[in-house]
């Protein structure tokens, strides 16, 4: 994230809004499950009801379009960065 916020910075793209994201969605579901496999172990959720909001966004995904046409980011799969994350020293 920070090498893209860097080409931003070099591209200065005044005005324009651009979203630092993949464009594609995950699910804390999908999220929960990759981490659990780069673990190896299934982690357990358990969902505070209290803490649920009735009218919650349920979906919710950035558009890459902008900020590849910027500044030519691409985005790595989710896993790979989980997994650097997880493995990394």
């Amino acid at each position: 994230v920070a090498a893209i916020y860097r080409r931003i910075v070099d591209a200065a793209p005044v005005g324009r809004t651009l979203n630092v994201c993949s464009g594609t969605g995950h699910s804390l579901r999908q999220l929960v499950a990759m981490l659990g496999e780069i673990a190896g172990y299934q982690i357990e959720v358990r969902v505070n009801p209290h803490f649920v909001r009735p009218h919650e966004v349920t979906r919710l995904i950035g558009s890459a379009a902008r900020i590849s046409e910027a500044v030519g980011v691409s985005s790595r799969p989710l896993d790979q960065t989980l997994r650097w994350m997880i493995e990394a020293e």
